[in-house]
């Protein structure tokens, strides 16, 4: 199969329930309000959010909505790469003074 992505535009609330691998996206602080279907965890087929930026669009968060990211625990980038069981924590930036 060619390496293209000519795969329709799918969002979270249509992905199929029983699609795998699977990513789990975790949302903190009020992301959860504002992400497409409103849920703190929403599981992810791994073809719609293979890396961490990729899953943050799937879930309709701007890039400056997000503050910080675990991928299993460890800081991560928009960049990094998901692999199948991933858990993506994603927290809004944090203010204060």
């Amino acid at each position: 199969m060619p390496d293209q992505d000519d795969s329709p535009n799918v969002t979270a609330d249509e992905a199929p329930a029983d699609a795998s691998p699977a990513v789990t996206a975790r949302l903190f602080a009020g992301l959860e309000s504002l992400a497409r279907g409103g849920g703190a965890e929403q599981p992810l087929p791994l073809s719609l959010a293979p890396t961490v930026a990729a899953l943050c669009e799937t879930v309709g968060l701007a890039a400056e909505a997000i503050g910080l990211v675990l991928v299993n625990g460890v800081h991560a980038e928009a960049a990094t790469p998901l692999h199948p069981g991933d858990e993506v924590s994603l927290f809004p930036p944090v203010g204060g003074g």
